[in-house]
């Protein structure tokens, strides 16, 4: 089974969470989630490659993160997805978008509850384990 680890950025700023929507190239063009990706072969930190991820997309610089918690996704009992949610301070909230980035906002839990499923980055489940470690 091939195995990906998926690192989540959650940057809140005065109450409202940094969300991104994909730009119109790729499977999940166009869709909804937070900044963040996954760790690459040749990565072995995930704070590191959690960094990487944030500045690629959003063009922020991470100064701290704590881990909030995780989930595991089987995908048609062929793929294990782990994502890790961490909990992310910036030195700004000036987001520069990346080339994979055509748009972001800053929603408040509530706003991000009301995102229909369609408009969110697949498998769902992610969100919805977000959400839980956010509360």
């Amino acid at each position: 089974m091939e195995k990906r680890t998926i690192l989540v950025a959650i940057i809140e700023d005065d109450g409202k969470f940094l969300l991104t929507r994909q730009s119109d190239v790729g499977k999940q063009s166009g869709l909804w989630g937070f900044p963040g990706g996954n760790l690459e072969e040749d990565e072995t930190s995930h704070e590191a490659a959690l960094i990487r991820e944030v500045r690629e997309e959003v063009g922020l610089q991470v100064v701290d993160s704590v881990l909030l918690g995780e989930h595991v996704e089987i995908i048609a009992d062929s793929m294990e997805l782990l994502f890790l949610y961490y909990l992310v301070d910036v030195n700004t909230s000036n987001v520069e978008l990346g080339r994979e980035i055509k748009e972001y906002q800053w929603l408040t839990l509530d706003e991000i509850e009301n995102l229909k499923k369609e408009e969110i980055r697949p498998p769902y489940r992610w969100l919805e384990e977000a959400l839980k470690v956010m509360r």
